[in-house]
This record gives C-alpha cells, structure tokens and sequence, in this order.
C-alpha cells in the first residue's frame, strides 16, 4: 500500500503551491497551520466549526477543474495528483459532516477567549497534527471494497476521538446541559458513518471522470467486460487505451515495444506437424488471489486459500500500475512451475501501451545474477533493440510514459547460482527509491516460484500475487484455441481435438497450462484419451512420458528396429529416472548440473551429459543464470509429480529385475547370492515416504502384480540383513553427506515400506523371524529409524500405516498393514507388559513400581513426544508413581490403569457428560479403590480414594440415586471412605 500524501501535501501539491490563491485561504483558514507545522493548533480546530464551511469549500476547490489542471501531465505526475485530490476528499467528507454539527452558542468562543485559545493547548496541536498530516486511507487493488471502507471508518474513528477530547476540553462544555451533552455526543458518534458515507458519494463522481479511481478500489463490473477479454489481455491493453495520456513512442522505447508485440505473434513451440498457437492466442488469462503475505506465510498453501479468488487479473494490473504505490515497492507473482509466470511478463511487456509506459522485459536467466539491477536493464535493452544506452539516458527518451521494468525468474537466481538473495527485494526497493528521488519514478514487477519466495526478505508497501491453476472454462479455452492452430494436423492424423470434458478427467495435469499442453500432446496420437475408462495416475504418467521419449529418440534416429527403439526409450527412461532421484535424494525440487552429470556417472553405463539429456525434454524445466562469467543450469520437473513417479516407475523395474534374477536357480554349491547395491545407492539416502505420492505409486504399480509374492519374499531377505555389514562393494554414488547409521536406518525403512506394499500386510514374526522376541525387536528396529530418519519422513510413515498388536497364542505379534487410522484402538498393558492370556487367569490386577525408571529413560535419551508426555504425567509421579503403574481388570474395559481412571472421570465431570457416562466413570474408579491396589500399598490406595470421593461431592447432584446406592454399598462392605468427612458427603 502506497505511503500516501497528507492533507496538508495534498492541498499544496493540487493549489500549483504556497503562493497559491486556494492555499493561502486554506491556510488563514487553518489558522497559519497548513503552510507551517506550527505548534498551534486552535485557530485550526475552532475552524472546524465555522457555519460557512469554509474549509469544506476550499477544499472542494481544490478538486474542481481537476481535469483541466491535470492535462499534460506524464503518467506518474497524474498519478500523484490524482491520489492529492482523493486525500482532499477524504478530508472534505470529514469537514463538511463535522461543519454539519450543531454546536452551541457556548462552544464558540468570543473574541477574547479566542485570542487565549491562540496559545495553544495540547488536545488543539495533536487534533491539529493529525488531521493536516495523517496520510488518509488510500484504495489498493489488492484490497475488497469492504477493507478498504473498514479502514477508512476507521480513520475517522480515529479524527472524531480526538475531536471530542478537543470540544470537551473547552470551557463552554460545562456550561451545557445534560440533554445537550447527549444530543452532541450523538452526533459525534454518527460522525464517522455520515462521513463515510459522505466520502463514497464523492469518490463515485470522480472515478466518473477520472477511471483510474474505479481501477484502485475495485468498483468495477468485471463480469460484465469478461466475456470478450479472456485473452492476452485485451481487456488491459483497452481499458490503458481509453485512459492514454502520452505521445507515440520513438527511438529505443517504440523498438522495445515492436520487440515484445512480435512476440505474441511468433508461432510457439512446433512438436512434429503439431504447434503451440502463437501466445496472443492461447494465452488464458489466468485467476489469482493476491494479498500481504508475512514471511511465515507466503509460501503456506493454507493461506493462500484463505484469500479470495479472484479473475479481474487485468484490472488489478491496471490498478496497481496506475496507482502510487506501482513506484514505491515491487509487485511480486508467484506461481508453481507451469503456471504461466513468464508468459504472463510477456503479455504485460507487449500489451502495456508504449505511450504511457517505458516497459522493459529482463529475464533473469539471461543476464549476469551478480549485476545491479541497472546494468541488467541495460543489458537487456541492448540485446532486445541492438542500441547501447544507459538506464538515465532510457528514461530520459519516456516522455509522458512511466518506466516499467519486469524481472522474471527470481527464483532461476536461487536455484541455478546457490547464492543468497535474501535482500534482493530490498535492493529493488532501494533502486526505486533513488529513481523516484531524481525524478525518475519506476514500477517493478517480480516473478518468482512459490517454494522459495520466503528467500527473500519482504520491504513496506510490497504486494504478492498468486497465480491460480485453470478453471474448467479456462480449459476449453485453451484447448479451443490448440484445436483451431492444429486442426488441419489433426484432421490428417484422422484424430479428434481434446475436448475440455475429457481433459478433466485428468484435472491434476489439465488445470497447469504446461500440462495441459501435454495432456494434448499424448491424446493427439491416436486419441487414447477418449476410447479408455480413466487411467490411474501411474498408467497416465507411463503412457505420458514413454510416449513423449519415444517421439524424441525417432527425431534423432528414425531408422530403429523396434527393438532397437524399445531398448533406446528404456535407457532414456532410466536417465530420467535418475534425474528424478537427483532431486528425491537431495529432498528439492531441482538439481544442478554437475550434480546430475556426477549422479549419471555413477548409477548409468555411459551416461548422456545431463544438458543434453533433458535439454530436448519439454516436461523438464531448465533454469540458467550467469554468475561469475559461468552460465550454471539447474533441471526441475515441470510437476513435481513426474519426477515422484519416475522415482517410484525405477524403484519397481529394479525390484522385477532382482526378482527374476533370484528366481534362476544358483549352480549346485554356490548359494544364492541377491547384488543389490544399485537399489542400496538409490534407497539408502532418503526414505521414500519424504514424498507419499512416491508410495502410493509404489502401491499402484504393485498391487495385484502376479509376481508380488516373489517380490515380497526378495524384500525380506534383503531387510533381514539391511542392517548388517554389507559385503559388497558399495556404488561411488554420494548425492548427501549421510553417516553410516542414517543410511543403514533409510534403507532397511525403505524395505520395509516396500515389502509391506507388495505383502499387503506383514507381522514383526515374518520380519524378525530369528528373534526370540520379535515384538521387541520391532520396536527396536522402529526406534532407530525414528532416530535417523528426517522428521518427514518419519512422520509420514508412521501415518501410513497401521499398527495392530495382537497375540499369537502366548508370543506378542505386531502386524502392520498400509493405511494409517489408529481409530478406536488403544493402547492394552496387559500386552505392553507382556502379559498373556494365561498369565492372566485368576489375576484382576497388577502393578509394576518402576516410574522412576520412565522419568530416568526421558531425562537420558529425550524425544519431544517422550517429553511431552512425561510433562503432562509429572503430576502422578514421585509418591503417586504407583497411579501410573498400578492396573486393574475392569469389565467391558480391560485392563486399566489407575491414573487413567481418575483422568477420565475429571473430563466427564469437567465436559458435562451425561449421567450415565459419569456413572461408568465411578464405577470404574470405585472398582479400582476397592480391589486394584497391592495390599502393601495402602498411601496411594488412600490418596486415589480421597480424590475420589472429594470429586463426588461436586457431582453429587448429576448422579442418579442408583449410583448412590452403588457407592453406599461399597462403603458399607468395604469400608470405602475412613473419615467422618466422607462419610458425611455419602
């Protein structure tokens, strides 16, 4: 949001200066307080209240002939004076509505007490102050129509209090009578609603001459322009048109803009004898949302959704350049890869009228990351019009036309140099700053990626945008205008458009423009996408990009057998596999070049360099920058999805590959020896629930595969001795620096996920089976995973599965099954405790006195969850240790523990439950106080009754008298309460 002018600059800035006509009434109206921030303030306020409204009538001159005075002017010069004339108006509104107050004779000072007022008080200086210099509310395209009334009622809120302290400051308020105190105290609390209302009434007139009003607060009818203006902004370009003020462009600024518009016209990318339409029209504009992000916000999906979306993207754009605040901070967009950031830079490069805007274009990638922004421009201009100038010499040739500079690919400067930006929109700000102090005012926009646009700093004033993902009507847009550029390719290939219907069966893909354009693709070969039931994601994601290398491999060498053909697409596929790992095992989204040329060294028989692997792929995105001289690239997938199924797709075909070698039998005396050190190297340096798409993949891909049991069994062989010394030489592959345990630990996780997906369930008897306790062994084995692995992945596995423990005749058993839900099910200690059934017979009770051992073990090894819980159960510990570790056979229940029983019964009472869910509760805990303690327990058997029965009486009115009858019962035969005390409350 844009500093904004006070009344006080605002009036001089709109009456042409001091010595102004208007002004000068202004300020002997103010009592010489306009022109000079005097410390008096009275002449000002008593002002307020002049019955001739002057300051209403002067300030309403100030507006009048608006139009006329600002003719000429260059497009931030109107700018500037157009957010004057709002800032009179907002005060205008305020001075008329107050001027409107009946105010007693006894509150107008005479002569004389005017001449003492002259002084100065302290209520008159600060109402004085705030009124001539609070920068009032001003609209943002960024905020509803109801923020911005929200903010301006509170503005006059604010003016009205301090009003008040004035007025009622006055000698003449206690001369008034009560029914007058209250007759003006209610005019003073309908001042900020009439004011308001006042200000609207005002605002329309002028967004009624002036349009960039309309713009900034949002007081548009988008639905009724939409219909014609879906594409490539024209709705922007039209609405800049109608508000032109400049002169046709020449030199640099008319060669730059020739550049841009020639490139919407240019035909996009060609894939056989089908086309990409040119960009001017296939370009959808796209939906947003847009607001101020904090740091620890900006990347949160969840706060994202929490804006409104929105579809009025050109008229925001129209908003935000014409408004003051297009010069003071960057505007950044965001998006996710694909979602049309740099397309969108484009459009704004080439729909912005030259002449009212001196735009240029700088994509990051193409100039040097570690030069001031200025030598960026510089260079870019030069490479786009062949002139060389410098920055005030292009500036200088904009005329009437405000500079615009757009940097794309923030976020290519992180990824491809390594460096730190965090201050980089600083220094933009800064750059603005010196521009708008020399006279040289420029708006900036910056586009970036949503992940890693918390790596840079936010500055005042800077809005964020986020570019949303297609609705279905911008689908059918699109593939509208692929069918009309292609539809004599597609009729020779005898094959139908892709419908939007159709498309949306896969809506993950069609709702990202990129992919869309792949969906496309794939279905224009033979229009599989329209004879097939839905495909599930992996047999989508196969056919997708198998189909897309095959096409690629026949460009270079159409003469391959079939067989040749398969073999060159499995290897391309394996490359791309690996690229995919280069990322999974880095836990980011991309990968750098000599990352991925090492990782390909060591993991693929003569490797292709990683540039020119994935350079001809279009679902691979390349981001390049130059730093130090050095272009450096990094590779992302397009969908981060691609890359998980690639992760999953070579993961699968490795264990088919070791299946069936296991399968051949071994020669007679040698034994069966099972290489896996290429799975070893990929799966041992990041588990693959980091990501569980991976998983579900996995899932997809093996269920129901006839060799499942085969795979099952290769998997279990290998978990059974993940954990030992490995014997064979390990793969020279080091994509993260891990030690020997963190690998040890991820690898045999990773097994153990795999082989659960291919069983469909396993036990801890099946995964341990040499162990004399294998539930033990379990945990154990659980327990250094949760050590090693990266908190994600933990957390991700352990949600992903569920966990039942369950007895085989006398031997504890853990089975696990894909699918987490711990739902009703808690936890038993008669199994913990290892306590089976027949060691139960004839026993209702036991107790275990070691919670000093449970304090010791999480004081010496931590754990948050283990301290948190140790926290809560603090209280029970010590001399009522034996709370915790006492436990007793409750029918219906099982086994329970007498700390439990008296938790449970404090949240029935504390929740209001229903009578009889508080009596079960008492039942519970008098079984426990009349049988489940040790006979040489009595302390802690007489401290669980007392807090029984001190809970009683204040439920006592909530139970039924049959419960009573119950307890009196079991204090008759027991001799449950041993005072007099709770005898009296029974």
């Amino acid at each position: 949001m844009a500093r904004g002018l006070s009344y006080r600059d605002a009036a001089v800035l709109l009456g042409g200066g001091p010595e102004a006509k208007v002004v000068a009434a202004l300020d002997r109206t103010c009592g010489g307080a306009l022109l000079v921030a005097t410390a008096l303030g009275s002449g000002f306020a008593l002002s307020l209240f002049d019955a001739k409204g002057e300051l209403f009538r002067l300030s309403n001159e100030l507006i009048g002939g608006l139009g006329e005075r600002i003719r000429g002017l260059n497009r931030y010069d109107r700018t500037r004076r157009l957010e004057a004339a709002h800032a009179v108006a907002v005060m205008a509104a305020f001075f008329e509505c107050v001027q409107q107050v009946d105010m007693p004779a006894e509150l107008r000072p005479t002569k004389t007490e005017q001449l003492a007022l002259a002084t100065g008080t302290v209520r008159a200086r600060d109402l004085c102050r705030s009124l001539l210099e609070t920068p009032p509310t001003m609209p943002a395209p960024h905020l509803s129509q109801e923020q911005i009334r929200t903010q301006l009622s509170g503005l006059y809120r604010h003016f009205v209090t301090m009003l008040w302290e004035f007025v009622v400051g006055l000698a003449g308020w206690g001369e008034l009578t009560p029914t007058q105190h209250e007759s003006i105290t209610r005019a003073f609390e309908a001042l900020p609603d009439r004011a308001t209302a006042r200000y609207e009434g005002m605002f329309r007139r002028l967004a009624l001459e002036f349009p960039e009003f309309g713009f900034w607060a949002n007081q548009l009818d988008h639905q009724a322009t939409r219909a014609h203006v879906d594409i490539a902004f024209a709705g922007l370009a039209a609405a800049l048109d109608r508000m032109r003020i400049g002169r046709d462009p020449d030199g640099a600024r008319l060669n730059l803009a020739r550049s841009y518009q020639a490139a919407l016209r240019r035909p996009g990318l060609a894939f056989d004898d089908l086309r990409v339409p040119a960009i001017e029209r296939c370009y959808v504009n796209p939906n947003f949302r847009v607001g101020q992000p904090r740091p620890d916000e900006i990347t949160s999906t969840d706060w994202w959704e929490g804006q409104p979306l929105r579809t009025d993207l050109q008229d925001f754009l129209v908003g935000h350049l014409t408004s003051p605040a297009a010069a003071e901070a960057p505007l950044v967009v965001l998006g996710h890869p694909g979602a049309g950031k740099s397309l969108l830079t484009q459009m704004l490069a080439a729909r912005l009228p030259a002449s009212d805007f001196l735009t240029v274009r700088v994509p990051l990638r193409d100039v040097p990351a570690d030069a001031d922004l200025q030598t960026q421009v510089e260079m870019i201009v030069r490479a786009d019009t062949g002139a060389t100038t410098t920055w005030p010499e292009l500036v200088a040739t904009a005329g009437d036309a405000m500079p615009v500079v757009l940097l794309d690919g923030f976020d290519e400067l992180l990824q491809a140099t390594g460096q730190s930006q965090s201050d980089y929109l600083e220094r933009i700000a800064a750059f603005q700053q010196r521009e708008a102090d020399l006279g040289r005012p420029v708006a900036v926009v910056v586009t970036s990626r949503l992940t890693v646009a918390d790596r840079a700093r936010p500055v005042f004033g800077v809005v964020t945008l986020l570019l949303d993902s297609f609705d279905d009507k911008q689908i059918d847009l699109w593939l509208t205008a692929w069918a009309e550029c292609n539809a004599a390719a597609l009729a020779a290939r005898g094959v139908r458009p892709l419908p939007a219907d159709i498309a949306l069966r896969y809506e993950d893909l069609a709702r990202q423009p990129l992919l869309l354009l792949l969906l496309a693709l794939y279905d224009s070969a033979a229009n599989e996408l329209h004879s097939e039931a839905r495909l599930n994601e992996a047999e989508l994601y196969e056919r997708l990009l198998t189909g897309f290398t095959r096409r690629e491999v026949l460009k270079s060498n159409a003469s391959l057998t079939d067989e040749q053909l398969d073999r060159a697409v499995a290897r391309e596929m394996l490359q791309l596999s690996v690229v995919a790992f280069a990322m999974f095992n880095r836990n980011q989204q991309w990968v750098t070049e000599p990352e991925l040329d090492d990782d390909l060294q060591e993991l693929v028989a003569d490797p292709t360099a990683a540039e020119l692997l994935v350079g001809r792929f279009y679902f691979v995105y390349v981001a390049q920058a130059t730093h130090d001289r050095k272009l450096l690239k990094t590779y992302e997938f397009l969908h981060a999805t691609f890359g998980e199924f690639l992760v999953a797709r070579l993961v699968v075909q490795e264990l088919e590959n070791l299946a069936a070698t296991a399968a051949v039998p071994s020669p007679p005396g040698r034994p069966q020896s099972i290489d896996d050190r290429f799975l070893h190297a990929v799966l041992s340096f990041a588990p693959l629930t980091m990501r569980l798409t991976v998983v579900e993949f996995i899932g997809t891909m093996i269920d129901n595969r006839p060799d499942a049991a085969q795979i099952t069994d290769l998997l279990l062989d290998l978990f059974h001795t993940a954990l030992q010394p490995r014997h064979l030489p390990a793969l020279d592959y080091r994509p993260a620096g891990m030690s020997v345990p963190a690998r040890a630990a991820t690898y045999s996780a990773n097994l153990f996920v795999l082989a659960s997906l291919a069983a469909g369930e396993l036990t801890s008897a099946r995964l341990f089976p040499d162990s004399p306790d294998h539930a033990i062994e379990w945990t154990r084995t659980a327990q250094l995973w949760r050590s090693q692995l990266p908190s994600e992945g933990w957390t991700t596995m352990v949600t992903a599965f569920s966990a039942f423990r369950e007895w085989d005749g006398d031997r504890r058993v853990v089975r696990l099954v894909p699918g987490g839900d711990v739902a009703g099910r808690t936890i038993d200690p008669n199994w913990t405790y290892n306590r089976p059934p027949e060691k139960r017979r004839d026993t209702i009770g036991f107790m275990y006195d070691n919670d000093w051992v449970m304090r010791a073990e999480v004081d010496f090894a931590g754990g948050r969850l283990q301290e948190v819980g140790l926290h809560n159960l603090e209280p029970f510990t010590g001399e009522l240790g034996t709370l915790l570790m006492t436990f007793h056979h409750v029918d219906g229940k099982g086994v329970v523990s007498a700390a439990r029983a008296l938790i449970e019964l404090w949240l029935a009472s504390g929740q209001r439950e229903d009578r009889d869910t508080l009596a079960d509760r008492y039942e519970t805990c008098l079984q426990i106080a009349v049988n489940g303690f040790a006979p040489d327990d009595a302390r802690t058997r007489r401290i669980f009754r007392d807090l029984v029965v001190h809970q009683l009486k204040y439920d006592r009115p909530r139970l039924s008298q049959r419960m009573f009858r119950r307890v009196y019962d079991l204090t008759r035969v027991e001799r449950l309460p041993d005072s007099q005390d709770d005898r009296d409350v029974l």
